[in-house]
């Protein structure tokens, strides 16, 4: 399977890693930053993934998108996908972006997975599986944060 990556910055490419140690897909990241496709070890296309026409011709050939732009680029890059009859995942959390991606899935034979990041995907894979290891359960509630040991900014949160 050929997998393109748009967002090769730290996240994006951690992710690209990952996929190709899988040994099973082909992983091409996309960014249109040419230091960040500085990416060892992985394949590279520069492409402006702000422009939907140019990032759909780059996506001609391949089965599937990962999404690791910034949130406000979702829609735009969700729109190529679907144009490219790609498979979309993307780890926004954006509410508003999450619902216009659902809207231009309607109908796609191809699947749409928005919010496959840290929170809420994966925190609500973890909050299943804990969740079924009880007999009776009232609710669950989850948390996810996290504040590093040297923060480097006002909020006092890092990359992470």
């Amino acid at each position: 399977m050929k997998v393109a990556l748009v967002g090769a910055g730290l996240i994006g490419q951690s992710i690209a890693h990952l996929l190709r140690e899988t040994g099973d897909l082909d992983v091409v990241a996309f960014d249109r930053d040419e230091h960040a496709l500085d990416a060892q070890g992985i394949d590279t296309r520069r492409v402006d993934s702000a422009n939907t026409f140019a990032l759909r011709q780059a996506l001609l050939g391949f089965d599937a998108l990962v999404n690791a732009l910034p949130y406000y680029l979702a829609i735009g890059v969700a729109s190529a996908a679907r144009s490219a009859s790609v498979y979309y995942f993307d780890l926004t959390e954006d509410v508003r972006a999450t619902h216009a991606i659902r809207a231009i899935a309607e109908d796609s034979v191809q699947a749409f997975m928005p919010q496959c990041g840290l929170t809420p995907g994966f925190i609500g894979i973890v909050a299943h599986d804990l969740a079924t290891r009880f007999d009776d359960l009232r609710e669950v509630k989850m948390r996810m944060g996290a504040l590093p040991e040297f923060p480097a900014n006002t909020l006092k949160y890092n990359l992470i």
